[in-house]
């Protein structure tokens, strides 16, 4: 978007408009933060999961058993997400999957976010 569209949108737009902005930024900041902050110091299992995560967050709907990813990825997209191999993130997905941390229904996945985001806070303590 560019600024003049930008510019059409606040100047027209009501508090709810700049409440809504203001939050959507705030997600994006985080997001960030939390990738750059200690992505070096996280081992690839905690990268898979924040990826999972994000990917809830912006592919997700929510089902009875967890979130729903509406577009499937595969290992080698979430391989390529992350830093690491194919091999190496199929091994990881197996044991989020034994864990009970997110759950395969044909090519999508489910993920338990609230299960996965306990796992990684328990990680950082």
């Amino acid at each position: 978007m560019d600024w003049k569209g930008f510019e059409d949108i606040t100047l027209s737009g009501g508090e709810s408009t700049f409440r809504e902005f203001h939050q959507n930024d705030l997600k994006h900041w985080y997001r960030l933060m939390r990738h750059t902050s200690g992505m070096l110091n996280l081992d690839l299992h905690e990268r898979v999961a924040i990826t999972m995560l994000d990917l809830c967050e912006d592919f997700g709907v929510e089902d009875s058993r967890g979130t729903l990813l509406r577009v499937s990825f595969s290992h080698k997209d979430i391989a390529g997400i992350v830093g690491a191999s194919r091999p190496r993130v199929t091994e990881q997905l197996g044991q989020m999957e034994r864990d009970h941390l997110l759950f395969r229904q044909g090519r999508q996945f489910i993920v338990s976010a609230r299960r996965l985001s306990s796992f990684l806070a328990a990680q950082a303590a």
